[in-house]
């Protein structure tokens, strides 16, 4: 119960304020730069959504790996960029905008190559190919509420209190890196709830 509190309730409140945080710092004119400029935003998607499934199928080739394990990486090749990223980008004084939209552009396409991948992957792999099932829906609406909405109210206030978000703005890499130590702590608490939660076996036998 409580490690289900944890994952529903306070680790999206904490990535939606850190996205908050990180949506004071920009501007329209920051996303209309990279759609005027769109160079960047595609080589990462080329190399997200190509480079990095096939870099990881021919490590897997070289190494032997296969069954099941080659399955799961070839799932993490495919996988998309998480909010950690644009916080990773933040504090390396990184294009913010840019990680916030190849997040949400990596988000969307997700739900189209995810499905290719794993597909291919059982296919090769186990020999078990099958049709998976993406929750679009769902997706879209985590992309939403933990992306898209906070950076959006972060931008507004920005706008609307311009000087509150300027006089914040040197104290919010404090704020997030504090909110980033309380989430890994949280996850930690989530992973050892779920572990000790599991029914004990009994390995002993009379």
């Amino acid at each position: 119960m409580q490690g289900d509190i944890v994952s529903s309730v306070l680790l999206p409140l904490i990535l939606g304020f850190i996205m908050f945080s990180l949506g004071l710092g920009l501007t329209p004119g920051d996303f209309r730069r990279i759609l005027a400029q769109p160079r960047a935003l595609l080589v990462g998607v080329v190399c997200h959504f190509v480079l990095l499934p096939l870099a990881c199928y021919g490590l897997l080739t070289a190494v032997g790996i296969g069954g099941v394990f080659a399955v799961g990486f070839m799932i993490l090749a495919a996988c998309p960029t998480g909010s950690t990223s644009n916080l990773l980008t933040y504090l390396a004084r990184g294009d913010v905008a840019l990680a916030v939209s190849f997040t949400a552009v990596a988000s969307v396409l997700t739900i189209f190559t995810l499905p290719l991948v794993v597909t291919w992957s059982l296919g090769h792999f186990l020999g078990a190919a099958r049709a998976v099932d993406v929750p679009v829906g769902q997706m879209m609406g985590q992309v939403a509420l933990v992306l898209g909405l906070p950076v959006s109210l972060g931008m507004w206030v920005r706008h609307r209190f311009g000087a509150w978000a300027r006089g914040f703005e040197p104290r919010a890499t404090k704020v997030i890196l504090l909110s980033y130590r309380l989430q890994e702590k949280l996850q930690a608490f989530r992973r050892g709830t779920k572990f000790f939660s599991r029914p004990k076996r009994n390995h002993y036998r009379r």
